[in-house]
């Protein structure tokens, strides 16, 4: 029986039931949404402070790196490049230094005779391409990273690097003989 039928008398007072729920399913889907919003801030956040961490961390390495390298080749009489090993000898009585390169570790011993008498170990990310060259009375260290995914046009094999660091330094005594024989 419909209320609007019914005679002043008997109708009761009449408030609409179920208006909350629509309040309650607004409430609700305001409160998700803001939710969901900050939360998508702070990953947002937090991502790029883990990428800030990574960069600075490869950053220290490099530092540490061409600190120590510039180091031993500021000391350094002769220069012995071999396959992915470089050896730098001073005259003096003083122990030699081998720099190796193994996939992506550079690794830097100080080697008394036969002895091994201290090691460091630099680093990088894995696909990461390491060399030494020699140019020039130059030792130079390449230093190239694979991208995280290769270019669509090329091979699985045939990556093309982001990012590409050199690290030069000059042998003291070779550019002292190359001065001498100038004159």
């Amino acid at each position: 029986m419909k209320r609007r039928w019914l005679p002043p008398e008997l109708r009761m007072h009449v408030t609409r039931r179920g208006v909350v729920f629509h309040y309650y399913m607004m409430y609700l889907f305001l409160s998700s949404l803001l939710l969901t919003t900050s939360g998508l801030c702070i990953h947002a956040i937090l991502k790029a402070d883990h990428a800030d961490a990574k960069v600075a961390a490869y950053l220290q390495t490099l530092l540490r790196l061409e600190g120590d390298l510039r180091h031993d080749t500021s000391q350094t009489t002769t220069v012995e490049l071999q396959d992915t090993n470089v050896v730098l000898n001073s005259g003096d009585q003083t122990p030699s230094v081998r720099w190796s390169v193994q996939d992506n570790i550079v690794r830097r011993e100080t080697v008394d005779g036969d002895q091994a008498v201290s090691s460091s170990r630099y680093v990088f990310a894995r696909g990461t391409k390491l060399n030494f060259t020699w140019q020039d009375q130059q030792l130079v260290l390449n230093i190239q990273e694979a991208p995280v995914m290769p270019a669509s046009n090329h091979g699985p094999d045939d990556r093309v690097s982001t990012k590409s660091v050199r690290i030069v330094t000059v042998i003291a005594a070779a550019a002292a003989a190359d001065d001498g024989d100038a004159s």
